[in-house]
């Protein structure tokens, strides 16, 4: 997971007014008829897909993946007609409130999105998912405090929370080693509640990282062998080329660029500047 900078400029005024036409619709509403009226108006945040997915490079908001064999879902981050906060906790209705907010919308792909068997057995995939940390306000309709609000889930557009996460290397998503307690807590939670260690990522992520891993190896060798050249053939080797080939897969459009960024991190930090 890397930080998603949000721009409402990508999003066609167009969309954004019937949005916001739901939404003022939605307040009107009495409390029994809103969970049918959001229901049939999801063409509202599906019309969002396309600039979240500009937003993204195009990439899974929480897995970093490209989805090339299924489609991505607009996910409502807090959920919009039921909020599953334990295993026996659910409060209902959700955030309705939210349901065509745009900044309550995250790109997801299947494996994050929808309640899916992992290889080791669990049920993942955040669905109505919505955990908040002990002690924290919950917002209702009738009180909105949102920003109060303590979730579990790392936040894919709040630098400070991605800033928690780390790739370790086996493939999977870790707390950073000074990330303890309740953070380190977050991380290893929304890993598994967004299906972020499925054994098929994991090994997606391993793949990149040993893929850079030989660059970086290239680049060892040509340094070496530069050293035993005369300048003027030591300028003809492709170390500028091999430079940019790892600079490139530690770009945010890039997919799984966290896991090439910490390999290079730990080899060559140099490059990243």
């Amino acid at each position: 997971m890397i930080h998603i900078k949000v721009d409402p400029n990508i999003i066609p005024a167009e969309v954004l007014k019937a949005a916001q036409h739901a939404a003022e619709s939605l307040e009107k509403e009495p409390e029994e008829n809103r969970t049918d009226f959001i229901k049939k108006r999801s063409h509202i945040w599906s019309a969002f897909k396309e600039s979240l997915r500009v937003m993204s490079h195009g990439k899974c908001w929480y897995s970093e993946a490209r989805e090339s064999q299924s489609f991505m879902a607009v996910d409502h981050f807090r959920p919009k007609n039921a909020a599953k906060r334990s295993e026996t906790e659910e409060d209902k209705p959700g955030y309705q409130w939210l349901a065509f907010d745009w900044a309550n919308y995250r790109l997801a792909a299947d494996c994050s999105n929808t309640a899916t068997w992992s290889d080791t057995g669990t049920l993942d995939g955040k669905n109505e998912w919505f955990p908040l940390l002990g002690g924290s306000p919950k917002a209702t309709w009738a009180e909105r405090c949102v920003s109060d609000e303590k979730p579990l889930l790392i936040d894919p557009t709040n630098e400070e929370d991605v800033r928690l996460v780390d790739v370790a290397e086996d493939g999977l998503i870790v707390p950073t080693k000074s990330t303890v307690g309740t953070a380190a807590y977050r991380v290893k939670e929304s890993a598994r509640i967004l299906g972020l260690n499925h054994g098929r990522i994991k090994e997606a992520r391993v793949r990149k990282m040993r893929e850079i891993n030989e660059w970086l190896n290239v680049l060892e060798d040509l340094a070496v062998l530069g050293q035993s050249l005369p300048p003027d053939r030591a300028d003809l080797l492709p170390v500028a080329k091999v430079e940019e080939l790892v600079r490139s897969a530690c770009r945010p459009e890039s997919e799984f660029s966290l896991a090439a960024r910490k390999t290079v991190e730990s080899r060559y930090p140099a490059l990243l500047r």
